[in-house]
């Protein structure tokens, strides 16, 4: 998961890593997710089993189209190799890098809010080691997240990523002169935005449906 992540904000950066990283970037990805499938195949096999909650359902919804996203991310790229698309006998076209766009900046997002929906995991596992200590770790969660996610809002419009998401531009806009490193940052802070905030509905709604303590 981590490593799916990592390479997902990798791929971010393409007008910085060049073609073939990217290319060789986007193959190990696609294995990973594969693997990730495999790993989860019995949710799949649940589907059309139990009840479905208000939160089920969102959880299934966001999972599905992140599967669709993906598939239409790797297709695209297909019709944007030159190797595959020659291999083929396809042309990348306005079409395909259009498709590439708006897959890629969907797949990100998607993974982001997939990840927000499995947060309470990891904030868990944090509590269970300061279990001692619960007014720090609402401290620090407090100082860090929260401003990260205020930078990744900064980010999302600074990088026009909303107009990525809804095809309002033709092409995607790239600074060829940036840092990785920022690049890296920004991405990562957008993933935390998503994720956080998502976590935060997830926690409000599973409360609410407790009802009132």
């Amino acid at each position: 998961d981590a490593g799916m992540i990592i390479l997902v904000l990798l791929q971010m950066a393409y007008h910085l890593i060049g073609d073939s990283l990217h290319g060789w970037g986007g193959m190990i990805l696609f294995i990973l997710i594969t693997l990730h499938n495999i790993v989860d195949r019995k949710w799949y096999s649940g589907l059309c089993k139990g009840k479905y909650t208000p939160v089920r359902f969102f959880h299934t919804v966001i999972n599905l189209l992140l599967l669709v996203s993906f598939l239409g991310l790797a297709t695209s790229a297909v019709f944007l190799s030159t190797t595959l698309s020659t291999f083929f006998h396809l042309k990348a076209t306005l079409i395909g890098r259009r498709m590439h766009m708006f897959f890629t900046i969907w797949s990100f997002v998607l993974m982001s809010i997939h990840v927000g929906l499995h947060w309470n995991m990891a904030v868990s596992a944090v509590k269970k080691r300061m279990k001692n200590s619960k007014h720090l770790y609402w401290t620090i969660a407090r100082i860090t997240v929260l401003p990260v996610a205020v930078y990744g809002l900064y980010a999302l419009i600074s990088r026009e990523l909303l107009q990525r998401m809804f095809l309002m531009s033709e092409y995607a806009l790239f600074d060829y002169g940036e840092s990785i490193l920022v690049c890296f940052i920004d991405y990562a802070s957008i993933l935390c935005l998503f994720a956080w905030f998502t976590y935060c509905i997830n926690i409000f709604v599973r409360q609410g449906r407790k009802g009132p303590h």
